[in-house]
């Protein structure tokens, strides 16, 4: 049940992190005084780019923890005896020897393709709402 968790945890960090700064960072930045675009279309581009952000500051540590949950009898990654990483370090080092580099970021278009309209949708729609909901507040 918690295979996988240490690695989750270390990549919900950068992952969130770097989602809400580019996010706050470009909507503010799109939605200024001196700005061409509507706020609408500012949101949509600072919310799809946010959530790319998202994605590639997280998505080697996705690519660890999915190998990890993978290991359905949970043999192959075992904590290194330094501290208790649930196997990410061992599992890292497979990942790095078996294709390089490479191995780490191995489907991240398909994922960036799909995010960027999901996250453009989810920021709109989040200050919509909360734009409504701080005008009509009684």
């Amino acid at each position: 049940l918690t295979r996988g968790m240490v690695s989750t945890i270390f990549r919900e960090i950068p992952a969130y992190s770097a989602q809400f700064y580019v996010y706050e960072g470009l909507s503010r930045a799109l939605r200024g005084p001196n700005s061409m675009l509507n706020d609408s279309v500012a949101v949509l581009i600072a919310g799809g780019l946010g959530g790319v952000a998202c994605w590639v500051a997280s998505y080697p540590f996705d690519v660890i923890k999915s190998n990890i949950q993978a290991d359905l009898k949970g043999v192959q990654w075992r904590s290194t005896g330094y501290f208790c990483d649930g196997g990410m370090i061992q599992c890292a080092r497979h990942l790095y020897l078996r294709n390089g580099f490479r191995g780490f970021w191995i489907g991240i278009l398909p994922c960036l393709i799909g995010v960027l309209p999901g996250n453009a949708a989810l920021f709109f729609t989040y200050t919509v709402v909360m734009e409504y909901l701080t005008k009509h507040q009684s």
